[in-house]
């Protein structure tokens, strides 16, 4: 049996995980579960994907990053940008609205 999850964050992206059993219990017991190698557009190779559990976006999947090869959430990293830029956009318009204009 076959179990498909999508969740959808606050950006409105929506991530479809499909695992099954075997796999979840793999999740539940060692953090992640092998889900098979993916290649996305510029890569020259494919890459190890792991589904894990996010605690807060449920199942996602992802490859591990780095030499210590950590998974991130794909879905936080996106709230963690979107974040980053509201806040640099807040801070140029704080910025713009303080500096006074000149009148000849």
């Amino acid at each position: 049996m076959v179990i498909s999850l999508a969740e959808k964050t606050r950006l409105g992206f929506k991530m479809e995980v499909t695992i099954t059993h075997i796999q979840r219990l793999e999740i539940r017991l060692l953090g992640k579960a092998f889900v098979g190698y993916r290649a996305r557009d510029g890569w020259r190779q494919s890459l190890p994907f792991y589904a894990f559990r996010c605690p807060v976006h449920g199942y996602v999947e992802d490859y591990p990053h780095g030499y210590a090869e950590r998974l991130d959430c794909p879905l936080c990293s996106r709230e963690e940008l979107a974040a980053i830029r509201v806040a640099e956009d807040e801070a140029m318009l704080a910025e713009m609205s303080a500096v006074p204009l000149r009148t000849n």
